[in-house]
């Protein structure tokens, strides 16, 4: 995660570069815009600007570029995963969108705790919790204790 820059320091541009071969380098037109956070998917960019807007652009096979309604809600953070994204809201809530194959989308229950921090990666999310008890881990993951995955196999150094 990026932490957005003080105050007094006004960005005066966004530059991306490297393979482009879904647009993920070709950055919007942030004129009168202030970005305050930035994050790369696998081939998707995304940006938070100051008001809690977020825009995406790159490929968008897995809807992770279609940002959701956020009407009455602040985004204070964003995430990208390979194909999926994630948003922090002033609130301590989490959205996430797009591909959800192995429920890297699906957000748990926080009752009782705040969000603090997001991140993706290609096929899980992760998030900082305060307050509460410390939770159970949540695994979606149709893995055994072997750490094997009836779509894959064992994998390699597994106990078995």
């Amino acid at each position: 995660m990026v932490s957005p820059p003080p105050a007094s320091e006004v960005i005066t541009g966004l530059v991306a570069w490297g393979r482009n071969d879904c647009k993920q380098c070709e950055v919007p037109d942030f004129t009168s815009k202030v970005v305050t956070m930035i994050a790369a998917g696998g081939l998707h960019s995304l940006a938070l600007v100051q008001g809690g807007t977020v825009i995406a652009w790159g490929r968008n096979s897995e809807e992770q570029c279609e940002v959701p309604d956020f009407t009455g809600k602040t985004v204070t953070a964003i995430a990208a995963g390979s194909s999926h994204s994630l948003a922090l809201m002033q609130d301590g809530t989490v959205a996430a969108w797009g591909n959800n194959d192995s429920q890297q989308c699906e957000v748990p229950d926080f009752a009782g705790k705040t969000v603090t921090a997001i991140a993706g990666r290609r096929d899980h999310s992760l998030v900082i919790t305060v307050g509460g008890p410390v939770p159970a881990p949540v695994i979606t993951d149709p893995k055994d204790n072997t750490g094997s995955s009836p779509s894959r196999g064992p994998r390699p150094n597994s106990p078995t």
